[in-house]
């Protein structure tokens, strides 16, 4: 009965999501919902433009465990302070907490393009510049869905929550890109790890600031293939963690497929190396009007008494509106017997 009532009230909301996209009167053409870049402007006194943008989420948790709550809320702010400056930053609400926090706050040098908003004009470079400040670590390809405007899953893939957690961090970042490839490499403050002895409490290891980088590689055919690693060092400049990522996103007309292979190896220094990997893959088929994906997850601790853990999602989801997304997910471990679905409605102002 309970599952029946679960049910009911699914079936309810999404008809209730499907008549408001049925009496839209929006284009179908929109296949995907960004923030709008520049909802509102305010010119200062240099003639610059002030851009404010933002998005949010809310989740509906078909269990009945948690029924309704805010997942991420984040208001931007950017702003170009001269020719080849631009500083932005992103308020964010943290659902742990439910407060409000710093997210990002960037500034980016734009050094060298082929376009006029750089600091030379460079043919055979389309973008090249310096990011100082707060932001998410280009480590592979989930960055570039953090926020939840983006992520249609819903659920970040297990290897990049037990790897590095979505990596956000203070620091500085070179970056070049063309038509052939694109590099960054990063100094940041990093982070350290906790190990649990055979005996005793967990133990958590501090370390001082890290070194990496990616570099993607456009093979042709919407095919690109990219190489991550991230050094972490201690007070004495000893790598005492590394990562190391491998990744593959490929797209043909309405089909995207993406996946990322992560090894995190750490308590190097005292030779009784921990290990622990995963991989995940993801597809999308956009029709415009609706799209469909899934993803398959795997993450192994790389102890012989530890199982692997596996997770396959599944989700649907419609543009109501220009800025409104529906979104309804289905999750499972392949392990155990959790299982359950969520409903999203994602607006973007």
């Amino acid at each position: 009965m309970n599952a029946l009532n679960k049910m009911v009230r699914l079936s309810l909301l999404l008809g209730f999501g499907l008549l408001l996209m049925s009496a839209n009167n929006y284009p179908s053409q929109e296949s995907e919902v960004l923030p709008v870049e520049v909802e509102a402007s305010v010119e200062n006194v240099e003639g610059s433009q002030l851009t404010i943008s933002g998005f949010g989420d809310l989740i509906f948790h078909t269990n009945g465990l948690d029924g309704f709550t805010i997942n991420q809320v984040e208001l931007g702010i950017g702003n170009s302070i001269g020719d080849f400056v631009s500083v932005e930053t992103a308020i964010a609400f943290d659902p742990d907490s439910e407060t409000f926090g710093l997210g990002a706050f960037i500034i980016d040098l734009r050094l060298f393009g082929n376009e006029g908003d750089h600091l030379r004009v460079k043919n055979g470079i389309d973008h090249s510049g310096i990011l100082i400040g707060q932001f998410d670590i280009p480590f592979g390809l989930d960055w570039q869905v953090y926020p939840s405007v983006d992520r249609k899953l819903i659920s970040t893939p297990i290897v990049v929550e037990e790897s590095h957690n979505a990596w956000n961090d203070h620091g500085i970042l070179g970056y070049v890109e063309n038509q052939r490839f694109n590099a960054v490499a990063f100094r940041t403050n990093g982070f350290g790890y906790e190990i649990e002895p055979a005996s005793g409490d967990p133990v958590s290891i501090e370390l001082d600031y890290s070194l990496g980088g990616r570099l993607g590689l456009f093979l042709g055919h919407s095919v690109e293939v990219g190489f991550s690693g991230a050094g972490f060092f201690n007070d004495e400049n000893q790598v005492d963690m590394n990562l190391q990522g491998f990744d593959l996103q490929f797209e043909y007309r309405l089909f995207e497929l993406k996946g990322e292979y992560i090894i995190k190896e750490f308590n190097l220094i005292e030779n009784v190396t921990h290990t622990c990997s995963g991989y995940y893959v993801e597809g999308l088929v956009d029709r415009g009007n609706y799209f469909l994906n899934a993803r398959y997850d795997h993450f192994s601790e790389g102890d012989l008494h530890s199982e692997n853990i596996r997770r396959l999602s599944t989700g649907i989801g419609w543009p109501l509106a220009k800025g409104l997304e529906l979104r309804l997910v289905y999750q499972s471990s392949l392990e155990a017997s959790e299982s359950g679905g969520f409903l999203q409605l994602v607006p973007s102002f």
